[in-house]
């Protein structure tokens, strides 16, 4: 199996929604309201546009993926 990681593009929006839309409501079956459901879309594309969120693919399927942002008032950074 070949797994990767790489940022997502807006090639990708169709597969990180369906992908945070399945997960947000396994969630909610289990009565956790981590995230709002649906998500917005124009949320989701910016996160996408701004080059902070990333897809796991495993043999060319998306399977997975996350964002990544700054700390703010981060306690550990160095001053």
């Amino acid at each position: 199996m070949d797994i990767s990681i790489r940022k997502a593009t807006t090639e990708d929006f169709g597969a990180v929604l369906n992908i945070l839309e399945m997960a947000t409501l396994k969630l909610l079956v289990k009565d956790v309201h981590q995230w709002e459901f649906p998500w917005d879309e124009n949320e989701v594309k910016s996160y996408i546009e701004t080059d902070s969120f990333y897809i796991a693919c495993a043999d060319n399927q998306a399977v997975g993926c996350f964002g990544l942002k700054p700390f703010e008032n981060n306690p550990f950074a160095a001053d």
